[in-house]
């Protein structure tokens, strides 16, 4: 499953809540802002056992994640508990605070000047190798570099083939067609939402087969990533409609 899941309605970052609670902000905006893995893909460890997950999440932001390290700290009863579950040394939560402050001075500077340029498509985080915003030029013809020009924060300048505002338009056709899609051709999407980091919109189907897969990339064209979800609905689209 993608780091970076985006919902129909809004905005959902999965990422490390530290560095990304200034994230909240958006949550009710236009814009889009999603996350990157790191650059190396993380490689599950076998012998992890119950702190894989733990490594996992380190992985992503790029703290230590070697397994002695790992245990150490989970079972620390000195340790900093994360509302995600992750144990955290208070010098790690110290540095994870830093890099979050950081990064929301960088997107309040760089928002206002991208969310009404044509061919905007979207802003993430990078933590691999360095923290740095990118921003995904989805056909804006120099607009964005332009408008980027002399802004001294650690921004990077993606390329793309759309713009948000294709994204958003295709993932709310997708949503209205969501139960016909179900009761006509056994299709449960469970999510759909523009990736950011990828250029696409996220098509997440429960129990997705190829069959499945090919129907709706011809059915919605290449602006569509569709990967298998695990659940047969999203736990927090759920909760949003209690």
């Amino acid at each position: 499953m993608s780091a970076h899941r985006t919902l129909t309605n809004g905005l959902i970052v999965a990422a490390a809540g530290a560095l990304l609670a200034m994230l909240v902000f958006f949550l009710s905006r236009d814009v889009t802002v999603g996350y990157a893995p790191p650059a190396t893909a993380y490689q599950p460890t076998p012998s992890a056992g119950p702190y894989e997950q733990a490594i996992q999440k380190r992985a992503q932001i790029g703290l230590r994640t070697d397994l002695d390290w790992v245990i150490e700290v989970e079972n620390d009863p000195a340790a900093i508990r994360v509302w995600w579950g992750m144990a955290l040394t208070k010098d790690e939560a110290a540095v994870l605070e830093q890099r979050g402050a950081a990064l929301e001075k960088a997107l309040m500077r760089v928002i206002p000047l991208l969310e009404e340029v044509p061919g905007f498509g979207g802003v993430y985080l990078r933590y691999s190798p360095s923290d740095a915003l990118v921003v995904v030029d989805g056909g804006s013809n120099g607009r964005i570099a332009a408008a980027l020009t002399g802004v001294d924060v650690p921004v990077v300048i993606q390329q793309g083939r759309y713009s948000l505002a294709q994204l958003s338009e295709l993932t709310y056709a997708i949503s209205v067609e969501i139960d016909s899609l179900r009761a006509s051709e056994g299709i449960q999407i469970v999510t759909v939402g523009p990736d950011i980091v990828n250029n696409r919109v996220e098509v997440g189907v429960y129990q997705l087969n190829e069959s499945q897969a090919r129907r709706l990339k011809a059915r919605y064209g290449e602006m569509i990533h569709v990967v298998p979800e695990v659940a047969p609905f999203h736990p927090l689209i759920e909760a949003k409609s209690d």
